[in-house]
């Protein structure tokens, strides 16, 4: 059975840092051969519930159980990828190996399993177009100056999915603005809606996409499950 987050966005706020996430869509419909019907875009709840840390006070957190001495940072340095393919993308694009992403949308990544696996719920598999559809979301924040999941013209992120021909059974975002991508990973750890995103059995694929802003790292992780036909 589905879960459903609550309609309440919930966010996380220090100097260059809140992170906030989106409440899960109705299902989408089986597959079937006709094309889907457009939807319209969800706006964003309006009640936001702040946390206030003071200026200068390093993020720590209660309930991450991965840090980055915790995964593979050797072959990691702080490249940085803001690229994203035009067109549709109905197909999966998977990586051969753990990398999902540039360095930093890669260590994001790993931590987001580090955490899965130190509680022995399965390693989410990499699909680039949630990378690719992270970059967009968080590009767009970067241009119009806001923190949320609707962009400036109003889509939704089940939206952006189904604009990019991407189908899913379950779906989730987290979005985040932090100085750098382990304050973020504490801070969506320590949000229990975030984190039932990042834990959920229900998810099987995911990426995170990171762009540099004026005030930080804009980080967007997008999860789904797809249909069993689609399962690549």
């Amino acid at each position: 059975m589905r879960r459903h987050l609550p309609l309440l966005l919930a966010a996380v706020a220090i100097p260059a840092l809140a992170c906030a996430l989106a409440p899960q869509p109705a299902p989408d419909p089986a597959p079937t051969d006709a094309p889907p019907t457009p939807q319209p875009a969800e706006t964003d709840p309006h009640g936001v519930k702040h946390i206030t840390i003071q200026a200068g006070e390093r993020v720590t957190s209660q309930n991450a159980r991965c840090t980055m001495a915790d995964v593979r940072t050797d072959d990691l340095a702080s490249a940085n990828d803001e690229a994203v393919p035009k067109g549709a993308w109905p197909s999966a694009s998977l990586t051969a190996d753990d990398r999902c992403g540039d360095d930093l949308e890669t260590l994001a990544f790993r931590l987001l399993n580090c955490e899965r696996e130190a509680r022995d719920l399965p390693a989410l598999r990499c699909d680039l177009r949630m990378v690719w559809l992270g970059r967009q979301h968080a590009a767009d924040m970067r241009k119009y100056n806001f923190l949320s999941h609707t962009s400036h013209n109003g889509a939704s992120p089940f939206a952006r999915m189904k604009a990019r021909s991407v189908r899913y059974r379950a779906a989730a975002e987290n979005i985040c603005q932090a100085p750098d991508v382990e304050q973020a990973h504490f801070v969506w750890m320590d949000s229990e809606g975030h984190r039932l995103n990042i834990l959920s059995p229900e998810f099987t694929f995911a990426g995170v996409g990171v762009v540099q802003g004026k005030d930080g790292l804009l980080l967007t992780t997008d999860f789904y499950d797809p249909f069993p036909a689609d399962a690549p």
